[in-house]
């Protein structure tokens, strides 16, 4: 800033963090400059008695710039005969510019000349925020003072011709690892499935053959090949298959007329529906999609639709880099204005066992009815999960049912804990009466005198019931919250934990202890509660490595009530209800379920089998599947026979 014949002009903070203070000096006369918001740009408003006009018109145009208002720019440049919305269209180029804001930094004059200096915020679609200097010269004085317009106001490194463009480009999306860092989604082999129109002879027949076999929708075909611009000798790309699914379906396709084929690398599991629903699939992004997930994504970009690929978009995508450069007429680059240095993707660590998640989902081979199992280890870790039909909600984390005599484990607990013994006498009665309400064994079963070891094995109803009168709600309570019920977790997907509600009247406490009432349990919860038997501790299911409670979660069991209440689910699998568990060899243990639900006569049942061998546990359920030990029992022996004992 001179003395004399030049000045600077800056605006001064008028109580925005944004701007700083500044001092505007004419020779030896300060004025001061109070800074003020304005609408969708802050420019500065100078005392009505020290107005400079050439500033108020340098503001008006930022501030008509901001707003989109190119008329009024237009108003406020020396050149009649500028087009200034068309300069702005062509400047731009191929490049959306979205959110502008331009604020004024300085008036400066010198020599007869002023000039402007001003900041633009802007945000470059799918590629972020870009902060740039601008600068303009203004014509004219005082009122009529009037913007010298060319491209160079618009960025000061384009010039007549020249216009913007953006590369943007996404890293290869990060893999998703099971133990041992093992790859459980990555790059697969893959080929596109397409058409080429000038060898096809029967539209009609090739659709058929697609949907029958790939089940592609017959729309997407006939809308494939109607769009503008589609040539006779036009790859025209149809679906994208696993290579090893098209390697199975290849003698069907590959005669067909007209079906082209192209080899490519895709993302995918190590089989078509490897843990499908907990994983999730990545495609297109949807109109959905993308307004969830907002800037940096745009159309076009493929994105995780499901499960642990959604949940972790941005973990594993990271964000896209590349550039807005200046291009000629010719599309030459000229300079590079602002480059947008990415996010690497970052792959996401679970603790889902290989070995055990193809045991699982093999377990359930020839299973009809909606299914789930899960199992885990004893520190909580989820070794698998499967849940079917794979194209319903995820019924093994996030769907919850009454429990039934799986909740007799917590019961055992309670009674135990209370100071019955394992070999105490129990009454196991045909049905006992609570409050006028009749409970019955399975198949109004009558065992006579037996021990709580030998009525949990035999799952009797009615020896609980009679049982737990002695119980307090405080001592059942306790039981429950010892392994989890009601707890509130977080595993990274959606999922659901536990509850008992309130059984405050007797006949209520009756149906509780019994896993009916208003229990629910997840599939993900009862292996946790197997898991705490067999560890000795309860703890939280853990799904995501870095997300594991920074302080212990586990809640540690009564080592003698762990003793007596292991035994007691051997003797299940060894001469109870559970033998169908049993598998040459190993020594597992377990509690069948078999809950009820709805209002039928006589109601439905879903069959339960929870049970552990070694360091392993699992739950497995079979909506409306009827009897725990007749059908969800043998799932849990096929899985524990798939996995090698460690």
């Amino acid at each position: 800033m001179a003395i004399g014949d030049s000045y600077v002009i800056r605006p001064v903070d008028g109580g925005r963090a944004r701007h700083r203070r500044r001092v505007v000096t004419v020779a030896v006369v300060a004025v001061v400059v109070v800074l003020v918001a304005a609408a969708a740009v802050v420019v500065p408003r100078v005392l009505e008695h020290h107005v400079d006009p050439a500033t108020a018109q340098a503001e008006a145009f930022l501030a008509a710039w901001s707003a989109g208002d190119t008329d009024a720019m237009q108003a406020l440049v020396s050149d009649p005969e500028a087009h200034v919305a068309d300069d702005l269209r062509a400047a731009a180029g191929s490049v959306e510019l979205t959110d502008p804001s331009y604020r004024l930094d300085s008036v400066t004059v010198a020599d007869g000349k002023t000039t402007v200096a001003f900041t633009a915020d802007v945000t470059v679609g799918g590629l972020g925020g870009w902060t740039y200097p601008g600068h303009f010269d203004m014509v004219g004085a005082g009122k009529q003072a009037r913007v010298e317009w060319s491209p160079s106001v618009i960025h000061p490194q384009l010039a007549p011709g020249l216009s913007m463009a953006r590369t943007r480009t996404w890293a290869d999306r990060a893999p998703i690892l099971g133990i041992k860092d093992v790859v459980l989604v990555g790059p697969i082999a893959t080929v596109t499935v397409g058409i080429e129109p000038r060898r096809m002879t029967d539209q009609a027949a090739l659709t058929k053959t697609l949907v029958d076999t790939l089940q592609v929708d017959p729309d997407t075909v006939s809308k494939a090949l109607a769009r503008p611009g589609v040539k006779p000798d036009q790859f025209v790309p149809i679906i994208e298959i696993r290579r090893d699914l098209y390697d199975q379906v290849k003698p069907i396709l590959y005669p067909v007329p007209g079906l082209v084929f192209k080899q490519g690398i895709g993302r995918g599991a190590p089989s078509t529906d490897f843990a499908r629903q907990l994983l999730g699939r990545t495609g297109e992004i949807t109109a959905e999609k993308l307004s969830e997930l907002g800037a940096p994504y745009e159309v076009g970009d493929r994105v995780g639709l499901s499960g642990l690929e959604a949940a972790y978009e941005r973990t594993l995508a990271g964000s896209p880099s590349g550039d807005v450069h200046a291009v000629d007429a010719a599309g030459a680059t000229v300079g590079v204005l602002q480059a947008f240095t990415g996010t690497a993707p970052a792959p996401l660590r679970t603790t889902i066992d290989p070995v055990a998640q193809a045991a699982a989902q093999a377990a359930l081979a020839g299973v009809t009815q909606p299914a789930a199992v899960v199992a885990m280890d004893g520190s909580g870790a989820i070794r698998a999960v499967v849940s079917t039909p794979i194209d319903q909600a995820d019924r093994a984390l996030s769907g919850q049912y009454p429990p039934g005599s799986t909740f007799k484990i917590v019961t055992t607990d309670a009674l135990l804990t209370a100071g019955v013994k394992p070999t105490d006498t129990l009454a196991c009665d045909p049905d006992v009466s609570v409050d006028g309400r009749t409970f019955q064994n399975f198949e109004a079963e009558s065992f006579g005198p037996i021990t709580l070891t030998e009525a949990f094995a035999k799952s009797c109803n009615t020896a609980f019931i009679n049982a737990s009168k002695q119980l307090t709600k405080v001592q059942l309570r306790g039981a429950a919250d010892a392994f989890g019920f009601d707890s509130s977790y977080d595993i990274g997907v959606d999922s659901a934990g536990a509850t008992i509600g309130d059984p405050t009247a007797p006949v209520d406490q009756a149906a509780t202890v019994i896993g009916q009432g208003d229990v629910l349990a997840s599939p993900m919860h009862m292996a946790s509660v197997a898991a705490a038997v067999m560890s000795g501790s309860w703890n939280q299911p853990l799904l995501l490595p870095q997300q594991k409670p920074a302080t212990a979660a586990e809640v540690k069991l009564d080592p003698a009530v762990q003793a007596a209440l292991t035994d007691a689910m051997k003797q299940v699998v060894a001469g109870g209800t559970g033998t169908a568990a049993q598998v040459r060899n190993q020594i597992i243990a377990g509690k069948t379920g078999t809950a009820e639900f709805g209002s039928g006569d006589p109601p439905q049942t879903h069959a339960w089998f929870v049970g552990f061998r070694g360091d392993l546990a699992v739950a497995v359920l079979v909506e409306g599947g009827g009897v725990g030990g007749q059908v969800a029992a043998p799932v849990a022996a096929r899985f524990f026979a798939a996995v090698p004992p460690s």
